[in-house]
This record gives structure tokens, C-alpha cells and sequence, in this order.
């Protein structure tokens, strides 16, 4: 229908049954047209001549046009319509409006705008002006004659007088601007919607052909009443109640006192009594306080006869936030005089709209009360405290605990009322970011790729290596695609993963999924597509991120002093803030043994909560996202002092012994039994003897070449080189060291067995680096 507006009424499955019966009745005047006039029908004009022959519904309730768009079709009417309009209609145009300029940033910072949405408290606490664009669009074809053809003498008039437009407005090809005024000042409380309609007065019965459509929602501010937990608390004085507008009108406002008598709380909202009936919904918008990240709701059945089926809906608009992401949506059966409550997280100084309705089954009036209340705890990191921003927070403010930069410093603070707090801080899942190990770039030639024009697309390919070293299930994250399906800048992508034998264990898209990885190496693809080589060229370096949920958590020690911190003290208690009060908390350090295994290089991510419920028990749901980065791995002494001790070479010498290596690997090679092998082993033989004459393995190396000659009926006979090699061998062998070698390898009489071994291992270390290359070598006699 064109018009902007709040989450609409409509059940979905009633919507896919008004989209299937707008379609026939279009698919029905639509070929009738064609047999008649002998020409094409384009969308644009069926869409026309259905929006301006459709029979309004829902009368004067301002949220009519929202609720049942332009009313109920008329396909007989919309086919006289279309015969009278065939002439008129030439060119095919359509028009596009956008709209710039003023407040109303709900669908994003720069996004176009179809219309005027004025949603948010301070969008609607003073006029605004907007400029609107619209552009006559043809046919890519369409010739030059056709767009020089195209000029509409308009006449702009508004349908509320709260709405300033021009008289009239002279539209061409290249289309016009123009400005509107919106005074919603003195609009009471509500939904409120008004449109600027263009209309060519010589064709009045075309109806408009473009409007602007503005919707204005003035949201309730909250009741004022004293604090509860004060000692002084006074009854307020009843606030006088704006009357919602038309369909709204059994919204009943109260701010004196609570059902039980007793004072309402700051920040509370109290509705009803609402009377519902079968199918009847209420919409009520809140102005959610600065500060408030939680809301605590309580719906009170009265005393009706059976239980009753409501639905519940709490929403917020916010820029680039899903519904499912900043809303409540629940169903409950309520029997007489019974109480639901539940709580949801909510953004400061911006709109709540709370839906209530009763099934449509559900029969029989019903009377309920609901009760709206808000809470806020805000966190932030102190200056001079290193923070970087969290890579765990998808939305909010992100806390990141450096484990090599000490605690993290962090500011509480209580802006609304006074507020219980239980800090408590955990690390749920581990990330490992990964970069692409090769990359590839193809074009897609098959027919069922090619695209119009004869346009070609393209596929990157991304291919990564890792090591599973902890079996669990992981979740395979593309952070910078995730979760765009439908807004994606891409045509598609894909992820998969596959083990070390190449069997396929995961196919996923927009929206990740866990898969169950065992331990070894697996490989991971990720594939874009689209049609311009240099998107994808600028995606190359596109990570990917592993995620898994640990076993169990790691709590994050959380201190109410920096003292406390340094020294392991007291963690934080339970307390309470008064309302516009500060604390300071710290976070960490962790313990190393706390955390898992496989940390290093990986990422921990969790959450850390502070407020409590007001009703109930248990963590409010506004939480703030932590991440955790591990401090370096301990460095190994041993490995370091054993790269110490050993004393630097000459490059000469370095230069010698590698020749000397590199010849002995190839003596070992050379077969005795093959006389051309044979003859050039006795010349490397020779040569390295007469420079490395007490060098062990070349002398071990020479006994094996004797034992392996002497074979068969001759071995008698070359007995004696075998027993003269192993001679020198021997005599090669400094037997007051490997005396002292096997002594410190003798077990003590007192000592275990295992300590034996432990100490016999650790000789072992030092002997073989106490080892030299030429001369007495120890370690070459144990191999």
C-alpha cells in the first residue's frame, strides 16, 4: 500500500491469504485488458488501477491504511479502470518517490526513505521540514520521444492539516523536488497518518498518481511518581490522561496507584482496565526512559469467566536491528485473576509500541491490567583504561579484558531509580579467527548462470586450514556476511567444512548453524558470488571465524577495588545503587588454569550482567558483551637456557659441518654391493676421515659398511676389518664421561621409580647438549 508505518495487526497467515486473493483478482482483469485493448498491461498500471478502485476499509481510525492498506479490491472496477486509462497511461511510468532531510533516522544513518516516519520521542517534539524527490522511471528502452512525452501539470493537496505541501507541482522527465512541513506538536498521544497526494486535475478520476505517505506516532511519556524504596514516598497526584486516538479508545492510563493500592514505582506505566474481545487487538506506544535498558512487564486478568488466550507483543525500532533482535513476542492463557510477568531488554529514549490482543478462538470478553516498568544499569570503561571495542558485541557496548593489560576498570552506573546489582561475569564461548589460505576467483559459464545482457557472474572462493585440538560442536562465522540475507550487497554465499578425508560434515549460508567437529584437520570454504570481479577482489582477505561453546564457563573474578584486584581479595558483593549514583568495579584477572586448553590465539567470549529482577528472581536481561583476550604463553626456561648454553659456531666451522653431514647422508646411501656406489663411498670415506678422524657417526657409519661386506663364505676372512672398525670406534669414546653419564642414570636405593625415571630423563637432555660435534661425542655412542 505504500504507507510507513508500526508493526502491523495483521496475522501473517491472514496476509498470505489477502496477498493470494489481490493476485487472482489482479491475474483476473489483467488478461481481459489485454484481450480488449491489444497491448500490454505493465505492473505499474495494474497496480494503479487496483490501489485507486479499491474500496476503503476500517473507516476513519487512523491506522486504517496501515492495518488494510488501500481496501478491499474491486476487479470489475479496476478493469474499467484499466480500458479508460489505456490512452492516458502512454508512456508507462512509473513514479519513485524518496524522501530526505528531517528527523526520522529509524531506517538507518543516510538510507532512502519512502516517506516520513516520525517514530522516536524527539522526532515528534517539534516541526520538521523534508524534501521530497520523485522521478518519472520508464522502460530501459524506452525511447527518447517517450521520455520527452512526459510531463504532468499536479496538484498537491494534504489529508491532515497538521501536513504543509505546495499547490501545485509541474513533473518532467528528470523529474522534481519539493518540501513538506510537519507540525506534530499538538497531536495527542498516538498512531497518527496523513498523505500528500498529486493529482493531474484534468484527470481527476485517475486518482492519485503518487503520494507521500507520513506517519507521526507521539509516544506516552511516563508518569512521574516517587521512589518506592524511599522511606518518604508520598502518593502522586493523578495525572490527567490524554485520550488515545480512534482505536485505541479502552486504553486506560493510571498513574496514582497500583492494583494492591500501594504507589506505583518511578518509571512505571500502568494500562486498563483494557476490555478485549475475540480477534480485538490494543497498540500502545511508550516513551522509554534515557537510560533504561531493561523493562519489566506485568499483565493481571480480571474477572472473567474462562481462561483466555492473549497475545503479547513488545517492540522497538531500531537501525539495523532484526524484530527478533529488539522484541517480545509471547502467547499466554491467563485464567480469571491470575498474573503474568516477564522482562525484556530495551534501548533508552526511544519508542516501545506494546501490542495486546485476545486469540481469535478465545472466546468471550476479558478485562486485563498491564504494567510497564523500566530499569537501567549502564557500564562504560574508564579513561586511560585500555579498550579497544569487543569483538564478541553484535550490538552495545562492548567490554574487552586484555589478560597480558591487568583488570579491566569498568564505571556502573544506576541512571533511573534505585537499583539492586550482582555482578557476575562469564566467558561462554571460545573464537578462533582465521585467513584464507588460497584464494579463487572464476568466472560462472554455465547457462543457468548467465545473467541478462549478457552479463557474466562470478565466484571467490575462499579455502582455510585448521586444527581441531578439543572436540566439540563449532559454529563456522563469516562476522562480515552473517546474518545480510535479503539487504546482502551479494548474490549469495555459501560455507562448508569438510574433515581430512574430504567428506562433506557442514553446508551452511547467511544464518551459521553448529556442526560437530572431531579432533584432527579439517578444511573450510567459503564461497561469494557476484557480478563485478572487483567486489570480490576487495573480499579476498575475508576471515572466518570458528566459535564453541565451552563445557563449562569461566567465571571472571569481579572486584570493588583495584587493591582487591592485584591481590586475588574479596570479589564484589551484592549491593545497591540510588538512583543517578556510580561505582567502580574490576574485572580479572583470569586464571590461567581456569581457562581452556586450547586459548591461545583464540578469543573468549561471554557476558557480564548486573542488574537483578525487580519481580521475580534471577539476571534482568539486559547484559553487556565481554571478551577476553589470553596474555601470551609462559615462556619455556628450559628451552631458553639450553639456547643459551650453547656456545656460537664460527660461520666457517657452521660451514664445515654442514658439508660433513650432507656427505655422511650420502654414505649412507651408496650400496657396498654396486662397485661404481662402492668406489665413490671409499673416496668419501677417505676424505672425511682424514678431517674428521674421531667424528662418531662417520666411525659408526664405517662398521656398518664392514659388517654389511662381510657376508657369506667370505666373512671369516673380513672378520678382522669389522672388529678393527668397531676398535676405533671405541677408542672414539670418552669412557670417564659416559662413566659419570650412567652413574648420574643409576636410581638411587631411597628413590621411586618414577622419580628415577624422571631424573634419567633429564640427564639424558643434558648429556646429548653437553655433546660436541667432533672429538668425544656421548651422544652419538647412545645412538
Amino acid at each position: 500500500n505504500g504507507a510507513v508505518g508500526p508493526k502491523g495487526g495483521i496475522r501473517e497467515s491472514a496476509a498470505a491469504a489477502a496477498a493470494t486473493g489481490d493476485t487472482g483478482g489482479a491475474a483476473d482483469a489483467d488478461p481481459a485488458a489485454k484481450q480488449q485493448q491489444q497491448q500490454w498491461i505493465s505492473p505499474n498500471r495494474v497496480r494503479r488501477a487496483v490501489e485507486a478502485t479499491c474500496k476503503p476499509l476500517g473507516g476513519d481510525s487512523p491506522d486504517a491504511v496501515l492495518t488494510y492498506g488501500r481496501g478491499l479490491l474491486q476487479v470489475d472496477t479496476a478493469f474499467e479502470y484499466l480500458m479508460k486509462s489505456a490512452e492516458v497511461d502512454l508512456p508507462d511510468v512509473r513514479y519513485e518517490v524518496t524522501v530526505s532531510g528531517g528527523p526520522g533516522c529509524s531506517a538507518g544513518l543516510g538510507a532512502s526513505r519512502r516517506g516520513v516516519y516520525m517514530r522516536q520521542p524527539h522526532e515528534a517534539a517539534a516541526q520538521a521540514t523534508y524534501t521530497v524527490t520523485v522521478t518519472p522511471r520508464l522502460h530501459e528502452d524506452a525511447s527518447v520521444a517517450d521520455k520527452l512525452s512526459v510531463e504532468e501539470p499536479l496538484v498537491l493537496s494534504s489529508s491532515a492539516a497538521w501536513v504543509e505541501a505546495p499547490d501545485v507541482l509541474l513533473l518532467h522527465h528528470n523529474g522534481r523536488t519539493f518540501e513538506i512541513k510537519v507540525d506534530p506538536t499538538a497531536l495527542p498521544p498516538g498512531l497518527h497518518y496523513a498523505e500528500v497526494h498529486a493529482i493531474n486535475p484534468d484527470q481527476a478520476w485517475r486518482g492519485p498518481l503518487f503520494c507521500v505517505p507520513i506517519t507521526v506516532i507521539k509516544p506516552q511519556d511516563l508518569l512521574e511518581s516517587p521512589d518506592i524504596d524511599s522511606a518518604a514516598a508520598a502518593p502522586a497526584p493523578a495525572a490527567a490522561v490524554v485520550q488515545p486516538p480512534t482505536g485505541l479508545s479502552d486504553l486506560g492510563l493510571s498513574g496514582g496507584s497500583s492494583s494492591s493500592g500501594g504507589v506505583l514505582p518511578p518509571h512505571t506505566l500502568k494500562l486498563g482496565p483494557l476490555s478485549l474481545g475475540p480477534g480485538r487487538e490494543l497498540r500502545h506506544f511508550i516513551a522509554v526512559p534515557a537510560g533504561a535498558t531493561w523493562a519489566e512487564i506485568v499483565v493481571r486478568a480480571g474477572a472473567y469467566d474462562t481462561s483466555k488466550v492473549f497475545l503479547i507483543r513488545a517492540t522497538q525500532i531500531l537501525p539495523d536491528v532484526r524484530y527478533t533482535d529488539s522484541e517480545l513476542r509471547s502467547n499466554l492463557t491467563l485464567s480469571p485473576n491470575s498474573e503474568w510477568t516477564s522482562a525484556l531488554t530495551v534501548v533508552g529514549d526511544s519508542t516501545l509500541e506494546l501490542t495486546l490482543s485476545q486469540f481469535w478462538s478465545s472466546l468471550g470478553d476479558s478485562s486485563i491490567e498491564v504494567e510497564v516498568s523500566f530499569y537501567g544499569l549502564t557500564v562504560e570503561t574508564v579513561a586511560g583504561v585500555i579498550s579497544t571495542g569487543a569483538p564478541a558485541a553484535a550490538a552495545g557496548n562492548g567490554l574487552v579484558l586484555d589478560g597480558g593489560a591487568g583488570p579491566l576498570k569498568v564505571m556502573v552506573h544506576s541512571p533511573l531509580r534505585r537499583q539492586r546489582i550482582k555482578p557476575d561475569a562469564k566467558l561462554t564461548y571460545i573464537s578462533l579467527s582465521l585467513k584464507p589460505k588460497d584464494t579463487v576467483i572464476e568466472p560462472l559459464l554455465d547457462p543457468r548462470d548467465r545473467l541478462p545482457a549478457g552479463r557474466v557472474a562470478y565466484r571467490l572462493v575462499l579455502t582455510y586450514g585448521f586444527n581441531v585440538t578439543e572436540h566439540g560442536k563449532y559454529k563456522p562465522c563469516v562476522p562480515l556476511t552473517n546474518r545480510h540475507l535479503y539487504d546482502s550487497p551479494l548474490e549469495s554465499q555459501l560455507t562448508q567444512v569438510f574433515d581430512s578425508q574430504q567428506r562433506l560434515l557442514y553446508t551452511g549460508d547467511a544464518v551459521p548453524d553448529e556442526v560437530s567437529l572431531n579432533k584432527g584437520e579439517h578444511t573450510a570454504r567459503v564461497m561469494f558470488r557476484h557480478d563485478q570481479m572487483a567486489l570480490l577482489e576487495k573480499l579476498k582477505g575475508t576471515c572466518l571465524v570458528l566459535s564453541r561453546k565451552l563445557d563449562s564457563p569461566v567465571s571472571v573474578p569481579i572486584y570493588s577495588s583495584q587493591a582487591a584486584a592485584v591481590t586475588a581479595g574479596k570479589a564484589a558483593e551484592e549491593s545497591f545503587l540510588l538512583g543517578g549514583d556510580r561505582a567502580v568495579l574490576w574485572l580479572g584477572p583470569v586464571p590461567e588454569d581456569k581457562l581452556p586448553k586450547d586459548v591461545q590465539g583464540r578469543t573468549l567470549e561471554g557476558t557480564l550482567s548486573l542488574g537483578q529482577l525487580r519481580r521475580g528472581s534471577g539476571a534482568a536481561p539486559s547484559s553487556f558483551p565481554l571478551a577476553f583476550i589470553p596474555a601470551p604463553a609462559a615462556i619455556d626456561k628450559k628451552k631458553e637456557e639450553k639456547a643459551n648454553d650453547k656456545p656460537k659456531k664460527a660461520p666457517a666451522e657452521r660451514l664445515s659441518e654442514t658439508v660433513r653431514d650432507a656427505k655422511l647422508t650420502l654414505l649412507k646411501e651408496l650400496k657396498t654391493e654396486v662397485v661404481e656406489e662402492s668406489e665413490v663411498a671409499e673416496s668419501i670415506i677417505a676424505e672425511l676421515l682424514e678431517a674428521w678422524p674421531k667424528h662418531l657417526p662417520l666411525l659408526l657409519e664405517i662398521m656398518k659398511r664392514e659388517d654389511a661386506a662381510a657376508k657369506g663364505d667370505s666373512r671369516p676372512e673380513k672378520l678382522p676389518s669389522v672388529v678393527a672398525a668397531a676398535d676405533a670406534v671405541i677408542a672414539a669414546i670418552n669412557t670417564t664421561e659416559l662413566a659419570a653419564f650412567i652413574a648420574m642414570c643409576a636410581p638411587a636405593e631411597d628413590d621411586s621409580n618414577g622419580s628415577s625415571s624422571s631424573n634419567s630423563s633429564s640427564n639424558k637432555e643434558a648429556s646429548s647438549d653437553n655433546s660436541s660435534s667432533g672429538g668425544n661425542d656421548t651422544r652419538s655412542y647412545k645412538e
